[in-house]
């Protein structure tokens, strides 16, 4: 008789078994947890380390930043970033906890405004970045296409911007055209300095060039390990001189920086490079920065 009650219970324990087994496959890789470090070398204000860590979903479009200096003795920076549908336009904002929103309209002609800038793209970005921005509303996907930092909103997005966050290889068939650029005259209130850039590629889809009023960027050479771009950027009474180096393989990239102030001729030079990316996969999203903190084996902020 026992074997009468003991077949049903080995079918209910393997039934409940395989429940919680597509429950944790369901579960897993839910969120990514991302750990870089900028570090600055100047040997006439002195060496600084930023911290960044930032959690991405796979089940919501908040991203998350944690930003900290242990040499300033700094608690983490909360920085949450987010996107809002306009449902009667083609259009979405992404909001940010501690910085400006952007808006991004896409409109005909396959141009996207970002705020008051303009650019064109050809058509099957284009169609990427609506997918990724309207539908999915990835915050990182526009930190991306907004890599040159040239708009007044590049200080809201810095967390993200020009930061190696999931080992993202340039598409040689997405590609930005031209774009429109308003930026504010920080010497004179209320008015904008309104330039056009151009862009040049490659034939194998390589950035060859960015001409513009204000800001060039030119291909040195991308032969062996690295990828070399020279740029030039004149606003607001100010020459800077960045030489930009990439690294093909580990996307690891370093700038060295020369600045100049016009008005006095003094001059600034810096280098700043990224550390190697550090990922962890989890299944559950965190409480708090001291149980990321944990999951990295890096000291606990009271």
């Amino acid at each position: 008789m026992r074997h009468r009650y003991l077949l049903p219970l080995i079918v209910f324990i393997l039934l409940l078994g395989s429940k919680v087994n597509a429950q944790s496959q369901k579960n897993a890789g839910r969120y990514m947890l991302s750990w870089i470090d900028q570090v600055l070398i100047d040997k006439e204000n002195g060496n600084d380390t930023a911290h960044y860590i930032a959690l991405f979903s796979t089940v919501e479009d908040t991203v998350t930043v944690y930003k900290w200096n242990i040499k300033d003795g700094e608690k983490p920076l909360k920085i949450d970033f987010w996107g809002q549908r306009d449902h009667t336009a083609d259009a979405v904002t992404f909001l940010s906890s501690e910085g400006a929103n952007v808006k991004v309209s896409f409109l005909k002609e396959n141009q996207i405004r970002v705020e008051t800038d303009l650019y064109r793209v050809n058509r099957l970005y284009y169609n990427f970045l609506k997918q990724k921005l309207l539908v999915e509303r990835s915050a990182l996907d526009l930190a991306f296409f907004l890599k040159e930092g040239y708009g007044d909103y590049a200080v809201s997005l810095e967390p993200l911007l020009q930061k190696n966050w999931r080992n993202q290889r340039e598409n040689p068939q997405h590609r930005i055209i031209n774009v429109q650029v308003k930026n504010k005259n920080e010497q004179v209130e209320g008015q904008f300095h309104q330039w056009n850039a151009v862009y040049s590629y490659t034939t194998s889809g390589m950035l060859q060039n960015i001409k513009g009023e204000y800001y060039n960027k030119n291909l040195v050479s991308h032969t062996g390990a690295d990828v070399k771009y020279q740029i030039e950027k004149n606003l607001d009474r100010s020459a800077v001189r960045i030489s930009a180096t990439q690294n093909k393989k580990t996307l690891m990239a370093a700038v060295s920086v020369n600045w100049t102030q016009l008005s006095t001729s003094k001059e600034f030079h810096y280098s700043k490079y990224q550390s190697r990316l550090k990922q962890i996969s989890i299944d559950h999203k965190p409480l708090n920065f001291n149980e990321i903190a944990k999951l990295f084996k890096i000291g606990q902020f009271k």
